[in-house]
C-alpha cells in the first residue's frame, strides 16, 4: 500500500480508530536514525542477565524457552544461588521466595492488595494490623500455602532438605503485603534504570499530533514514557481509581494535556504492559503476563458487553479503548510470545471489532500468523518503513489542515 492510500484509510476511519504501538518505534530510530542506546526484547533479557550475573554472562539463557520464560529462568537461577549461599552462611535463606518456570507463581498478584486505614504509628502496630488482616483474608491464607510449595521446589532444586518448620511463611505473606515487593523486584529495577532515560527524537511528533488532532488514544506496550515526554504530557489517574493499585496494574494511569472523561474518545497515552517507574507493573516474565490476563479476565466478568455497557466500572481504564475502538497496530511484532495480546485480540473479535496490522514491506509473515491475524479481524497492510513511521503522519497533517 502506498503512503497516500494508508493515510486515506485513516481519514476514512477517524471516528473509530485507535493506535497501538510497540517497541518498533525505538528500533526504527536506532536503525534508520542511527540513535544508540535502544534495546529489543531479547537484548533486554540479556541486560538483566548480565547485571545479575556480571561474571557469568554465559549462564541462564535457554533458547528453547520463550523470552518471558527466559526472564523467569534468570530470576529463578539468581534466587537459587541466593538461597544456596544463604544456607552455607547459616542465614535465614528461607525468607527468599521462589517462582517456578513450569507453573507460573500465584503470589505476585497479592502484592497489590489495598490496606485501608492501615495504622501509621509504627512498625509494630502495622504488623499487628496486618496479622489481623491475614486472619480474615482467605486469599492471603492461600498465598501462605503457595509460598510453602515454592520454597519446597527451590530447596529441592539446589539439593537442600527442607524443614517446613524452619521458616515462617505467614511472616513472608505479611511482608509481601507490607512492602509490595516480589522476587523479581531486583531484575525489574534494572529495567527501570534502563528506561528511565529513554527518549525519542522529533521525527515522531507528527504521529502524536495526528492522534491529538483526531482525539485518538495511543496504546503502547512500551514501559518508557518517551512519547509523553516529547509531547510534554502530564501523568494522570482517572477519577475513582486507586492510586495504590496503579503500582501493580496501571489500567487507569494515562498521560494527557488535561484530564479526560471518556478514554476511548480522548487523546491520551496508555501503557498496557506497565510503566517503568511502577516497578511491580512491568510485564516481562511469564508469571507477569499470566497475572495480567487474570486481572483482565476478572474485570471483563463485571460486564456482559464491554462495547456498549455505559455502567462498566472499567470504562475509566484502557480496557474500554480496546473494546470500543478499531486498532491501528504498528511497530509491534505480535509474535507467539505475546500470548496475552493474542488472547485479548480474540476476546475483542467476539464483538465484531476490526483493525489493521500495519508492517514493513520487508517483514516476514508466515501463513500461520497471517491466518491468526485474519481470525482476530486484523487486515495485514504492508508499507515502506519510512512511510509507516514518518511520511503517513506528515501526509495526514496536511489532510487535516494542520
Amino acid at each position: 500500500m502506498t503512503c497516500e492510500e494508508l493515510s486515506s484509510l485513516v481519514m476514512q476511519n477517524l471516528d473509530s480508530i485507535v493506535f497501538l504501538v510497540g517497541n518498533g518505534i525505538h528500533q526504527y530510530e536506532q536503525h534508520e536514525k542511527h540513535i544508540s542506546g535502544k534495546v529489543d526484547w531479547k537484548e533486554l533479557i540479556m541486560k538483566v542477565r548480565d547485571e545479575l550475573f556480571p561474571r557469568k554472562k554465559e549462564c541462564c539463557l535457554n533458547s528453547t524457552l520463550s523470552l518471558p520464560r527466559q526472564f523467569d529462568s534468570i530470576v529463578l537461577r539468581k534466587e537459587s544461588e541466593d538461597i544456596e549461599r544463604s544456607h552455607k552462611e547459616s542465614t535465614n535463606y528461607l525468607s527468599i521466595l521462589v517462582d517456578s518456570i513450569e507453573e507460573p507463581c500465584m503470589f505476585k498478584d497479592f502484592t497489590y492488595i489495598d490496606i485501608p486505614n492501615s495504622p501509621q504509628s509504627g512498625d509494630i502496630d502495622k504488623m499487628s494490623y496486618l496479622n489481623g488482616l491475614y486472619q480474615k483474608n482467605e486469599r492471603l491464607q492461600q498465598l501462605e500455602k503457595e509460598i510453602r510449595t515454592r520454597v519446597e521446589i527451590i530447596m529441592a532444586s539446589v539439593g537442600i532438605n527442607n524443614n517446613p518448620n524452619s521458616f515462617d511463611a505467614r511472616s513472608i505473606v505479611i511482608n509481601i503485603v507490607a512492602q509490595g515487593k516480589t522476587d523479581d523486584f531486583a531484575a525489574k529495577q534494572i529495567i527501570k534504570t534502563l528506561f528511565d532515560n529513554y527518549t525519542l527524537k522529533d521525527w515522531i511528533i507528527p504521529f502524536i499530533k495526528v492522534a491529538e488532532a483526531i482525539q485518538s488514544p495511543i496504546l503502547t506496550t512500551n514501559y518508557d514514557t518517551s512519547l509523553s515526554k516529547l509531547s510534554h504530557l502530564s501523568p494522570r489517574i482517572t477519577d475513582g481509581a486507586s492510586n495504590k493499585a496503579q503500582e501493580g496494574f496501571p489500567f487507569e494511569t494515562y498521560f494527557a494535556p488535561s484530564p479526560i472523561n471518556h478514554p476511548w474518545d480522548s487523546f491520551a497515552i496508555w501503557h498496557i504492559h506497565g510503566l517503568y517507574y511502577y516497578v511491580n507493573s512491568i510485564r516481562i516474565g511469564q508469571a507477569d503476563y499470566d497475572n495480567l490476563q487474570r486481572e483482565i479476565q476478572a474485570r471483563l466478568k463485571k460486564t456482559t458487553n464491554p462495547l456498549k455497557d455505559n455502567h462498566w466500572d472499567n470504562n475509566n481504564s484502557w480496557l474500554s479503548i480496546v473494546f470500543r475502538k478499531n486498532l491501528f497496530i504498528f511497530g509491534l511484532g505480535l509474535e507467539k510470545d505475546e500470548e496475552v495480546l493474542w488472547w485479548l485480540l480474540k476476546e475483542r473479535a467476539k464483538y465484531g471489532l476490526k483493525g489493521w496490522y500495519v508492517c514493513r514491506n520487508s517483514e516476514n509473515i508466515n501463513d500461520e500468523k497471517a491466518n491468526n491475524l485474519q481470525d482476530v479481524g486484523l487486515n495485514v497492510i504492508r508499507v515502506e518503513n519510512i512511510d509507516l513511521h514518518e511520511n503517513i503522519w506528515k501526509n495526514l497533517l496536511n489532510k487535516l489542515g494542520i
